[in-house]
């Protein structure tokens, strides 16, 4: 039988060619539409309580109203004034006495000022650069929320239904089904939940401290000790330390221990305290996943990706695991046990 003579293979192939363009029409918006089912899973249950007092359509506006005014208008708000403060700051690091003190610096006869002036400027350039793709990175990050947030109205009433209709396309068991689903709300409230307690500590007190010592533009190094915090390894010590060498730099010894200590003492151990309250029901990943994960979805998704990488490839891990407990050796050959030789039935 040759390939497309049967009606049933013409129209597989039509379904398939006009998946495949919504998909691909779908794909700007992609992570407007995963942050959806992020936030489904985050409000969910103060949508069913609230639906217990009111309307769901009346329901449903106030969570959207909640979200309009606890994310989309801050981060705007913080938009426009990091832009203004990733130029301030790098502007001000041009001017400053300590750079002009560099570039008198000579060694041996060797001007190393000049070439020190020279690789400043280029790094001062470049930085001023990423601090940009920065504050553009958070500005597509709001319009994506606002994606997630229309897609958010349609998922919350009718969330049960959908899930009903993807079930049976799961190729797994009811009861497998049933725990991914678990799993899938689980992760994504200690992700998310864990996630944002330690970005917004750390970035609050790092920020606070650098107003405290009197370091200009406290804001801008607040949010960027945030997002630093997500990442395993580096940490928010990537902002911290160099402002404590800084200050020791300019002779502020006080200051520089008060930066130390705050930073590294206090910020740099709040995950220790908040990670094993927020994951104690849930897996959490190995630290060498959680940075893959987080850098891929920087690559993939911009700023949203810190939160989505993670939780993506923490819902691949789940897969894999119920593949194997599904299909994997021991069910082979629990499959092969029972089937019959040759001459008959397997003897016992």
């Amino acid at each position: 039988m040759r390939i497309l003579d049967v009606r049933r293979d013409r129209a597989t192939l039509i379904v398939l060619v006009l998946l495949a363009g919504a998909m691909y029409a779908l794909l700007p918006f992609a992570v407007g539409i995963l942050s959806a089912l992020v936030l489904c899973v985050l409000t969910a249950p103060l949508y069913d309580r609230l639906k217990r007092h009111m309307a769901g359509g009346l329901a449903t506006t106030i969570i959207i109203l909640l979200m309009l005014g606890l994310v989309i208008l801050p981060m705007t708000w913080l938009v426009m004034a990091l832009t203004g403060q990733a130029q301030e700051v790098f502007q001000n690091a041009q001017r400053s006495p300590e750079l002009a003190a560099y570039a008198r610096l000579k060694v041996a006869g060797v001007d190393l000022g000049t070439r020190a002036t020279q690789a400043s400027g280029a790094a001062l350039k470049w930085g001023s650069g990423k601090a940009l793709e920065l504050a553009s990175g958070l500005a597509s990050g709001v319009l994506q929320f606002a994606i997630a947030c229309l897609c958010l109205a349609f998922l919350l009433p009718g969330r049960h239904a959908l899930w009903e209709r993807v079930k049976p396309i799961v190729p797994f068991t009811s009861e497998h089904t049933e725990d991914l689903l678990a799993h899938f709300k689980g992760v994504t409230l200690a992700t998310v939940i864990g996630m944002s307690l330690v970005a917004g500590l750390q970035g609050a007190i790092i920020g606070l401290l650098f107003y405290v010592v009197g370091l200009p533009n406290a804001l801008f190094w607040g949010v960027a000790a945030a997002i630093a915090s997500v990442i395993p390894v580096v940490g928010s010590t990537a902002v911290w330390l160099p402002a404590t060498l800084f200050l020791l730099f300019r002779h502020q010894p006080v200051a520089a221990i008060v930066m130390a200590v705050g930073s590294g003492g206090i910020a740099g151990n709040i995950t220790s305290f908040v990670s094993p309250m927020v994951f104690k029901h849930y897996a959490q990943l190995h630290p060498l996943l959680t940075l893959l994960g987080v850098l891929s979805g920087l690559h993939l998704f911009g700023l949203l990706g810190l939160i989505l990488g993670p939780l993506l490839l923490s819902y691949a891990i789940r897969v894999y695991q119920m593949y194997g407990q599904e299909y994997g050796t021991t069910r082979l050959q629990a499959d092969l046990t029972a089937l019959p030789d040759e001459d008959g039935p397997r003897s016992q």
